[in-house]
């Protein structure tokens, strides 16, 4: 069925029992089409239905696939549930009557993009990505149910959402700037610091006064994990404006860009690397600079004290340790006490 009946503007409903598979641009522009069955049918392809408005797809819970803006505009469908292991970009897109989605399989490049009734959406286990645009502009979305399972969450997948909170799961490997223009997130929730840390890429935005929470606990003290190789610090918490303190064990060669800009209230940094590490371009905020200590082992202080910027770096804003007020470790010189261990 391919391209059959596309433009038939006096078509009212289709019986389609003995059909598997609706092919691209079937039902293209058949405005007046009203009742369909798709119980039977296993794929539906490219525009399949884009502009029958009015139409009431009753939908398989299970269904191979359904290509690119096969319902795209659809003003009758208000609830979504099914399991789709093939979905295309903008299959759902401009749904301006969805108001819930309960969807698992595959999702795709701006699934439900401005499904602006769309108020609560729950991804089933088994989604690996949510992709780029996937909720973008679905103005009344408030609530997402994210499984353990996901691998990535990409730039602007929830850009424009009502969201006022988001939980992130352990297994994100991968996570972009998700929440772009998201005015009402407040809070961002993740099982640990650890899984915020070993990500491969983290770029979510925490500007705009987002509080990150650990298990409820706003996260204001960072002990970032020792390792027995030679590692740096990356942005994760650029522009978080709660962390007051951070403890960098040994064998830390550097702190990257942006890494702790923005951290205005940055005012306790605890160092143990016997080799200060290298500070990349505003790893850390001109007021943190002015305000912060840090505190190093006795036998390291001049060290830090007389440390300059590594000639072998050429960047707008060369940092160095003598930059910041350096003191002693206080007490003996261990590391934070155990009333910290929530964050680590």
């Amino acid at each position: 069925m391919l391209n059959i009946f596309v433009g038939c503007s006096n078509l009212k409903d289709v019986n389609l029992e003995a059909i598997s598979k609706i092919g691209d641009y079937a039902f293209y522009g058949c405005s007046n089409l009203k009742e369909v069955n798709l119980q039977s049918i296993t794929r539906i392809g490219s525009y399949a239905f884009y502009g029958c408005e009015d139409m009431e797809p009753c939908l398989p819970e299970s269904i191979a696939a359904i290509n690119g803006y096969a319902f795209y505009g659809n003003r009758s469908l208000k609830a979504l549930d099914i399991s789709v292991r093939n979905l295309g970009d903008h299959a759902f897109a401009n749904c301006k009557e969805l108001t819930q989605v309960n969807i698992g399989g595959d999702l795709s490049y701006s699934t439900f993009e401005d499904c602006t009734s769309l108020k609560s959406v729950v991804i089933r286990p088994g989604v690996n990505v949510i992709w780029g645009g996937t909720f973008s502009g679905c103005t009344a979305l408030s609530s997402v149910d994210i499984p353990e399972g996901v691998k990535r969450i990409e730039n602007g997948a929830f850009d424009g959402c009502a969201l006022e909170e988001i939980t992130i799961p352990e297994s994100v490997a991968e996570l972009g700037d998700a929440c772009t223009n998201c005015d009402n997130l407040n809070s961002v929730n993740i099982k640990s610091i650890s899984s915020w840390l070993k990500m491969e890429e983290n770029t979510f935005s925490l500007k705009g006064g987002r509080k990150l929470l650990v298990d409820g606990n706003l996260v204001k003290e960072v002990n970032f994990p020792e390792s027995d190789s030679w590692t740096g610090i990356k942005a994760n918490f650029k522009n978080y404006e709660y962390l007051e303190s951070i403890s960098i064990p040994d064998l830390y060669s550097g702190i990257g860009d942006d890494a702790f800009d923005g951290c205005d209230n940055l005012c306790r940094i605890y160092c143990y690397a016997e080799r200060p590490p290298h500070l990349s371009d505003h790893a850390f905020s001109d007021k943190c600079i002015q305000l912060a200590t840090v505190y190093v082992p006795g036998h390291l202080l001049e060290t830090y004290r007389q440390n300059q910027p590594d000639p072998a770096y050429i960047s707008e804003q060369r940092l160095s340790w003598s930059m910041f007020r350096v003191e002693p470790m206080p007490g003996t010189g261990e590391k934070l006490s155990e009333g910290h261990s929530l964050l680590d």
